[in-house]
């Protein structure tokens, strides 16, 4: 008998959150760390506060999840009854479980898109919602607030939620009108609108 290869060793165990609320309450998304120290799924907390703001905009809104890594935010929108979610991400491993919870979940209304989210973010329309949390060690936060700027398509009346490292604060948000703010810890979040 030979023995086994890598491949066909355990995997490693994939990582778990919640969605908090809505029609799917309670049900689970997997997604793998392993290899991407760059994944933070939001906290659910801090999802727990966005959320009680997004209660006047997430309701029939079409949302874009825009570097979606384990996607809890947007599969959050659309539990609690969003029309739509697009997902964006590059990561391999992410857009593959991506899939698997959105199939998982049975859900009709996500398109997951493995592209370049800036590239999107400068011509895109039609969005009541969009999530911005990439990366803390990027500049993602503030090119993709400047692409909102600059993108006559995206009007007044989209709510921008931007997510990151307390000590690092986008230039471009002083460009916004600021609806709300946080801060929990190393972590502060804000809701914004183009002025």
């Amino acid at each position: 008998m030979r023995p086994l290869s890598k491949t066909h060793t355990s995997k490693a165990p994939l990582s778990k959150v919640r969605i908090i609320s809505g029609k799917y309450k309670s049900r689970q998304i997997e997604f793998s760390g392993e290899n991407n120290s760059t994944l933070r799924p939001t906290s659910d907390r801090l999802r727990e506060t966005l959320f009680n703001w997004l209660m006047p905009y997430v309701v029939d809104a079409n949302c874009l999840d825009a570097f979606a890594g384990s996607g809890t935010l947007g599969f959050e929108a659309l539990s609690r009854l969003a029309k739509s979610c697009d997902f964006f991400e590059l990561d391999v491993q992410a857009i593959k479980h991506l899939n698997s919870n959105k199939n998982k979940l049975n859900i009709e209304n996500a398109t997951i898109y493995q592209r370049d989210v800036l590239t999107h973010l400068k011509t895109c329309d039609n969005y009541d919602v969009i999530f911005l949390d990439p990366p803390f060690s990027s500049d993602l936060l503030e090119q993709s607030l400047s692409s909102i700027l600059s993108n006559v398509n995206i009007n007044n009346d989209c709510v921008i939620y931007a997510e990151y490292a307390s000590n690092n604060l986008p230039p471009s948000q002083s460009h916004f009108t600021i609806l709300k703010r946080t801060k929990q810890g190393a972590v502060s979040a804000c809701l914004l609108q183009k002025s």
